[in-house]
This record gives structure tokens, sequence and C-alpha cells, in this order.
């Protein structure tokens, strides 16, 4: 039957793309976190996947691709929390925001920590994940920059001095944290959301 499509164990030919692409990155998050970027194959990647690399090449083109896409997906859930906080306080006073913001943050960092050691430390490991990781920050520099005048009005930084410093700050609580998740500072999120909170709010950003 035309359009029809078959199914094999209950699910569509779709379906199964679309799950072995997800154990891929699963399995991905998994092998860059415990072996490190440079040491990640698409042999051991495939292997804690449970699948051949015939079924590698149906979702990803090579290693990069793979790499490149779950830093982007790992990305887009810290921007949805952050967002999704930002929204949710808004009528509250700017530093409460600010918290609720890095709270988000730092939360995804803590519940799984081997998304931490992705995007902020193993990224840098890789030239292909390292231009990932820099587009990443200037994304999140830019929605900081723009929300400056929401959250401080006339009290904000001058319009010129918006961007640097949000890419500063931005750049900054990546390395931050970054030094935190990989055990070379000693703090609790708690602290660690205070520190930034109160440094974001001096700058009236």
């Amino acid at each position: 039957m035309a359009g029809s499509e078959r199914k094999y164990g209950g699910a569509s030919a779709h379906e199964r793309v679309s799950r072995r692409r997800r154990q891929l990155l699963d399995a991905a998050l998994e092998v860059v976190s415990s072996m490190g970027a440079e040491r990640a194959t698409m042999t051991a990647v495939c292997r804690c996947a449970g699948l051949s690399e015939r079924y590698f090449y149906e979702s990803f083109p090579g290693l990069d691709a793979l790499m490149g896409d779950l830093l982007d997906e790992l990305a887009h859930e810290v921007r949805a929390a952050v967002l999704a906080a930002l929204s949710h306080d808004m009528n509250a006073a700017p530093e409460e925001q600010i918290r609720s913001a890095i709270s988000a943050f730092i939360a995804i960092m803590t519940e799984d920590q081997r998304k931490g050691q992705v995007v902020l430390t193993e990224s840098l490991g890789l030239r292909a994940t390292r231009e990932h990781r820099r587009a990443i920050v200037n994304e999140f520099a830019d929605l900081l920059a723009a929300r400056i005048p929401e959250l401080f009005g006339d009290d904000a930084v001058p319009v010129e001095d918006r961007r640097p410093l949000a890419l500063l700050l931005v750049g900054g609580i990546a390395e931050l944290t970054a030094e935190w998740v990989s055990g070379g500072l000693v703090a609790t999120p708690d602290r660690i959301v205070d520190v930034v909170t109160r440094q974001l709010a001096l700058n009236r950003i």
C-alpha cells in the first residue's frame, strides 16, 4: 500500500533509526565522559551502544558530526532550562532572576556530571568540538547581553559594553564550572550559584 511502512518489533523504520540515533548519542556521552574526547572512537561508541558501525553511518557521516550533535543537544537542554527559569521568575528582582537561571544551569551539571564534563571540559579536546563550544559560549553571551535591559533597565551597563561583558562573564562561568566539575575546585552547588549570582548582579548583567 502506498505510504505504508513495514514495522519490525512494533516499530517503523523511522522509529528504529531514531532509536538507534538516541543510543549512539547516549553512548557518546558515556564514552567521552569516561575515556576523554581524544580517546573516543567510533568503534568505542558503537560498542557502548551495542550497535554495529553500519548503523553509525545511518545517522552520522562521521565522529565529528556525532560529537557536534551531542554538544548541540546538551546546549539546547541548558538553554531551555535557563529560559524556563527566567520566564517563571520574570517578575522577581533582578538578582533572584539571575539566581534562578544559574541554579537551572548548575542543576543540569550536578544531576549528571557527565554532561558538565562533555560540554565544559572534553569539548576542548577536539578541533571540531572546540568550534562548537566556542559557538555555544557566544550564543549564551548574546542571550545574556539581550537580557540586560530587561533585568536592570536604566541601571544596566551601556549598550556598547553589554556583549563584551557578557562574553567575559559567560566564559568565566564556563571555566569556573569546568574546574568545579573536574574536581579542581571544592565547593557546594549553592556556593557556586551564590558566587556567580553576586558577580552578575555586581556588573549589572
